[in-house]
């Protein structure tokens, strides 16, 4: 599995990675027994993009009998194939269904002229076969590792095996190996951006000027009042109660006044 802070891991060694998984997943064997590696692979960032990275699966005794499984982050990895090493070898490796695991049960094939079985001797090669990857992941960084987990059970329960050719032998020792991008690992150092200050002119409205025409003012000539013809109220009359026709005081002196204005007329026009 690729490790989770891929630029700290980039410091562990290939040699640190084996040894932990050696002691992590050896199991006790006989004598007759032996050790099968999943091969550290050191790769490029180029190599790693391209894909089709032969990783080694090796062992350190003869034997006639082999078998240990591989599993894989499938969202990092995709092995697309799995090639046996040698003519003296037969593979009938199977896959599990989701294609994260595949068990590799090897067997000899040499035999002498009488049929019986010889072991496979690891003087013709220590790599026995090869499990072949391309990486998935995307966003490929120098230091960054893929690990191939070496298992000596089955999914099934089957017990891996390393057995001579007495049929001697104990359970595999499974080493673990990985896929390791080679350069120095990028340091992701936390970016601070300066704050984005925007100020903003406020906005200036110029009314236009309105200069609003004078409206015009009629100004209405008072009217003149209507001649108004004030008729004297005639002189009430006072007559004195009992006096009979008598004419007041008042009505005497207007009627000798109109008398004496009639005259005056008169004698004007003689």
């Amino acid at each position: 599995m690729k490790t989770t802070l891929k630029r700290t891991m980039a410091a562990l060694s290939a040699a640190a990675i084996v040894a932990t998984s050696a002691a992590v997943l050896a199991v006790p064997t006989s004598a007759a027994g032996g050790t099968a590696t999943i091969g550290t692979v050191e790769v490029t960032v180029e190599e790693a993009k391209a894909g089709q990275i032969k990783v080694p699966v090796s062992v350190d005794n003869n034997f006639v009998k082999l078998s240990l499984g591989a599993e894989w982050d499938t969202s990092e990895l995709d092995c697309t194939s799995i090639k046996c090493n040698s003519s003296s070898l037969a593979l009938k490796f199977a896959y599990s269904e989701a294609y994260d695991f595949a068990w590799l049960p090897f067997l000899s094939t040499d035999a002498d002229r009488d049929g019986n079985v010889l072991a496979y001797d690891t003087a013709n090669g220590a790599t026995v076969a090869y499990l072949i990857f391309d990486i998935k992941d995307a966003d490929i960084q120098p230091g960054d590792t893929y690990t191939i987990t070496a298992a000596d059970t089955g999914r099934d329960g089957t017990k891996a095996q390393f057995e001579n050719v007495n049929g001697d032998g104990g359970l595999t020792t499974a080493v673990s190996g990985a896929i390791v991008v080679k350069g120095e690992p990028t340091t992701e150092e936390p970016t601070t951006e300066a704050p984005v200050v925007t100020t903003e002119a406020p906005a200036v409205t110029t009314a236009a000027a309105t200069t609003a025409a004078p409206k015009a003012t009629t100004t209405a000539k008072a009217a003149t009042p209507a001649a108004t013809t004030t008729k004297k109220a005639a002189a009430a009359s006072t007559s004195s109660p009992k006096t009979g026709d008598a004419l007041p005081i008042a009505g005497v002196a207007v009627a000798v006044a109109v008398i004496g204005g009639v005259a005056l007329v008169s004698k004007k026009r003689k």
